[in-house]
């Protein structure tokens, strides 16, 4: 899933934490404003990043 801004991810990052087993931890990346993963307690695996502008 990606997002336009940090605050915007993290909000989906609080919502699919909840019962979820962090895989790599939201935070910055090369690549990245945000980046982080997890699954989740249904046992799908998502990936959350900021799309990175200029």
């Amino acid at each position: 899933m990606r997002g336009e801004t940090v605050e915007e991810v993290t909000c989906y990052w609080n919502a699919l934490s909840a019962g979820s087993t962090v895989v790599v931890p939201l935070g910055p990346a090369g690549w990245a404003k945000a980046y982080g993963t997890l699954r989740d307690r249904f046992g799908v695996v998502w990936a959350l990043d900021v799309v990175r502008h200029g």
